[in-house]
C-alpha cells in the first residue's frame, strides 16, 4: 500500500515540476490514467465524490494528509490550465475541499494547509470577479 502513495507522489510531483506551458491536458490525462492503472487512484472519482466519501476513499488506499495535500496542488495546477472559467472554479473548489479532507484524515490542522486554503480562496474570489 505504501507503493500507491510513493507512486502518487512521484507522478504528481513530476507533473507539477513541469513548466506551466508543458502542463497540458494531454499530460494530465496521461497522469490520471497512470494513477488509475498503477495505484487505483481515480482522479475523476476524487473530483466528483463528496468530501465525506473521500475520507473513506483515501483511508481505503492508505493515503495520508501529505498525499492529499499533493492532490490539492495537482487540482490547483489543473485549474490553471483549464480554459473554461466554471471548470477552473470547480477545480479550485475541489483543491480547497481536499485540504479539508487532509485535516480530517490527519486529525489535525496544519498551518501550511491553512495558508494554501487562504490562497485558493483568494484565487477563487479573483476568478469569480472575472465573471
Amino acid at each position: 500500500m505504501q507503493r500507491k502513495g510513493k507512486m502518487l507522489t512521484i507522478t504528481v510531483e513530476k507533473f507539477l515540476g513541469l513548466e506551466p506551458a508543458h502542463r497540458t491536458i494531454d499530460e494530465a490525462n496521461k497522469l490520471n490514467q497512470r494513477l488509475k492503472d498503477e495505484s487505483d487512484i481515480d482522479i475523476h472519482k476524487i473530483e466528483t465524490t463528496t468530501k465525506e466519501d473521500l475520507v473513506v476513499y483515501f483511508n481505503d488506499r492508505l493515503l495520508n494528509a501529505l498525499h492529499i495535500q499533493l492532490l490539492s496542488d495537482y487540482f490547483r495546477a489543473l485549474s490553471d490550465q483549464e480554459s473554461t472559467l466554471n471548470r477552473s472554479l470547480a477545480l479550485l473548489q475541489r483543491a480547497m475541499e481536499l485540504l479539508y479532507v487532509a485535516d480530517v484524515i490527519s486529525q489535525s490542522m496544519s498551518m501550511v494547509r491553512l495558508q494554501k486554503r487562504q490562497e485558493l480562496e483568494r484565487l477563487l474570489q479573483q476568478k469569480v470577479s472575472e465573471l
